[in-house]
This record gives structure tokens, sequence and C-alpha cells, in this order.
């Protein structure tokens, strides 16, 4: 396709117009071309008017440029976009009209490197303005929905499960905001902490630092004698005293929470607030059904991991709250506080365990303690490669007695920025961080 100027440059002005869900090439005549105007011979690929690929202008002879295009995002886009779809119906007999090229292509059979950037942070912008941008818009369309909710219901109280991390602390956040525009006391926000078995000082402190920070009312119910209860009910070996920390041990306290928070929506006429964010329910890390999966209205629904920090950090930063009615200097501080002990938690894998990593494999490899397990998809790409231990006693990747059948998931695969170790940690149930997600499995199996 020619540009109006024979340079691609020019061509800014009415690319805005062209179509999106599809790919475009731009190519300018060369010198050579036989017209009026001097051509630049440049050429560029767009992919739903995104730049991939450009060459030089005025190269001085041919040359060529290339691009990977996800055809994917192409054809999830054109299935959600109706528009689209009723283009196609109105132009059918001019589409009709177009000639069609044939020609085959041969897949390789060796896995070929991408050549175009993936980012590492997909919903976090590397420009300052533009995530300040987005910060703003996310954040307020999560106070509006919460508002809007409140107002069709006509409810004037909500009640929210602060854990002391991040998605529980946003979410406390927008309520608090939601209240003071509708003008209701912050007092109508409950939050509660409902330490568990494994719940830190330090994480109920920093939940019980935050409420205070914005006023709200708070709260604390120990769940673990209704924990402990039910497990006896169902005859589970922790109740006997047995260390077993399976799926029913972790979703007997997940749906403990949120059996006591809707109660207490009850007891009190209020919502209650939901805390997971969309990479969570994307990719189903919660507990189902009665666990942290339900609420009446969630905010971080559609706010990935990767974006919370940095909407808190917006909020601080804009201003969003009065210094002279909340505690601005504790609520910054616990802020950070979180961040910090949010990155530690994701870069707990440090140089300690990676530096024999590696070499622990092999000799558990070679001795029949771990099985070699690939996962992969359609078209034999490799996503992960994991290891399933199988064998009895104690195996030294797992520091200690490791329970058979737990999942050893190594990802080396990723690119990593300077100063980053491969990710090689065991994992008992689930690792969520950022966009990348691991999770393990507890199994029986040998196989």
């Amino acid at each position: 396709m020619w540009s109006e100027h024979c340079s691609y440059k020019s061509s800014k002005r009415w690319l805005k117009t062209l179509p999106t869900e599809a790919p475009w090439v731009i190519c300018g005549p060369g010198e050579n071309a036989g017209i009026v105007d001097i051509g630049d011979g440049q050429a560029v690929i767009f992919e739903n008017s995104d730049k991939l690929a450009e060459s030089e202008r005025f190269p001085g002879n041919g040359h060529m440029i290339l691009a990977d295009v996800d055809l994917e995002r192409l054809r999830q886009d054109r299935a959600r976009l109706t528009s689209f779809n009723d283009a196609v119906a109105d132009h059918r007999e001019r589409l009709a009209q177009f000639r069609r090229v044939p020609f085959r292509v041969d897949p390789p059979v060796t896995q070929i490197p991408l050549k175009r950037a993936v980012d590492r942070f997909p919903y976090v912008p590397a420009d300052v303005a533009t995530l300040d941008e987005h910060c703003y818009e996310a954040y307020n369309i999560q106070v509006h929905g919460l508002r809007k909710r409140l107002e069709a219901t006509g409810i004037e109280s909500v009640v929210i499960g602060v854990s002391g991390g991040l998605d529980s602390t946003h979410a406390l956040i927008v309520a608090a905001k939601t209240f003071d525009r509708l003008g209701l006391p912050r007092e109508n926000i409950r939050g509660y902490s409902l330490p568990g078995f494994a719940t830190s000082e330090h994480t109920r402190d920093n939940a019980w630092k935050l409420m205070r920070a914005l006023g709200v009312t708070a709260e604390e119910i120990d769940i673990r004698p209704s924990a402990r209860q039910m497990l006896e009910d169902l005859g589970h070996p922790y109740a006997e005293g047995e260390p077993v920390y399976d799926v029913t041990f972790e979703n007997v306290q997940a749906g403990a929470r949120t059996s006591h928070l809707f109660r207490l929506a009850n007891c009190h006429g209020g919502l209650v607030v939901g805390t997971g964010d969309l990479s969570e329910l994307a990719l189903g890390w919660t507990t189902y059904g009665v666990g942290d999966q339900m609420s009446h209205y969630n905010v971080n629904t559609s706010v990935p991991k990767t974006l919370i920090q940095h909407l808190i950090r917006w909020v601080i930063k804009s201003g969003q709250f009065d210094p002279e009615t909340d505690d601005y200097e504790l609520l910054r501080t616990v802020v950070m506080v979180l961040r910090t002990a949010a990155k530690a938690a994701s870069s707990r894998t440090g140089a300690t365990q990676t530096a024999t990593a590696e070499e622990k494999i092999r000799e558990e490899l070679a001795s029949g303690a771990l099985k070699k397990l690939s996962l992969r998809r359609g078209g034999n790409e490799l996503l992960a490669e994991m290891y399933l231990v199988h064998a009895d006693g104690e195996c030294a990747t797992a520091r200690g007695a490791a329970a058979a059948g737990m999942l050893y998931a190594v990802s080396d695969f990723i690119e990593r920025m300077d100063g980053e170790e491969p990710f090689t940690e065991w994992v008992r149930y689930r690792t969520v961080g950022d966009m990348s997600c691991t999770g393990a499995v507890r199994s029986r199996s040998a196989a």
C-alpha cells in the first residue's frame, strides 16, 4: 500500500482512519518507481495500528522487514467487536471482487524466537504519564462502580475482609473514597481481620494499621476455632495433630472467612466487598464456591495484579485523601511496607536457593526422586517443565521432608531483567506474583 506522499511519516495522518482488527503493510515507492514525487522507499508493518517494524527512509537499495503478527489477538478482537462483522456484511459484494492469491507456508519444525517486543508487564505502561492516566481511569471506575451499586440497592454499609495484603488494601481504599463521595461516614465500612492458622503478626498488624489510618470500623474474628471444628467434622488428619496441609486444609479456612463475612453483612445490613484481582480470577487461583471467589460486589475484578500496587501508589501520590482528616503518613507507611513485602515474596527464590537448584534437580532426577514432566500445548510448544516428587522419604530440593506427589515448578524461559534470578521455587499450593503465576497441586500419584 502506498501512502499519500510516499512516506510513512505523512501517512500517520490517515493511518488513524484505517480499520483496526487487521495487520497493515505500508510500502513507500523507491527511487526507481517512475513517479513524479520522490519516494523514500520506507516500509512499515502495523497490527491494530500498533507499529511492529519499520525500515529506514531512502535506503538506496532493496530491503526487507519482518514482524510477528498476533493472529490470535486479531481473531479474538474480531469476535468480540460486533462492528467488524457488521462491516463484513455491508461490504460483502466488494470483498468478493478482491483477488485471492493462495500460497503455502510450511511451519518450521524448530522453535523460532519472537521478533516482536513483549511487554513484561502488559497492563503497566512504561511511560509515567500514561500509567498515571490508566491509574486515574481504573481507580475512578472502581469507585464509581461501587457507588452505583450502593445507590441502586439503597445499602449504606459494607463489610470487607482485610488481610494486610495489597488486594484488600486497595479494595479498602476504594471503599473509603466511595463513602466520601456518597457523603456517608467511614464508620459504615466494617473491616475485619480474620486470622487463620498461618496468619503472621506482621500481616495482622498491617491490616489493623491500615484500618485505623482510614478511620473505618475495625474488628477481628479468629477463624481458627470454627475451622478446626470443621476439620474435626470432616475427620481431617490435621484435627488429630498431623501436619497435613492439603487443599482441604486451605479451603476450610478460605470458606470460614467468606462465611463469616456474609453473615456479618446480614447482621449489619451491608454488602460484602470482594478483594480478589483479575489475575487470580482469570487463572483460577481462588477458592470456588464459599471462598474468596464469592462476594456481593468485587471492586478489583477487572484490575490485574501487576497494576494493584501502582494504583495504591497513585492514590497517595495524587492526594486522593485529605492529610488533615486521614492519618496520611501512617497510610503511606503501611502501603510502603506492603509493597516491600510483596516484592520480597516475589523474589524469595534469591541467590541462596537458585545457586544449587539446578545441581539438586540433576541429582534427584538421576536418583529417581524426581520425575520430569513437560507442559506443552498445540504445535508441541514447550510452555514449562515441572518435576513431580514421587519418592518416599526426604527430598533435598524441598528443603527437608517432602510429601510424595508435590510439584516442583521450574521456569527459565521468561526473559529476565538485570539482577533477576531464574524462577526455581518449591510451591505447596500456589504462588501468585505479578502476572507470572505458578500453581502446584497435591497429588498421591507416583506417575
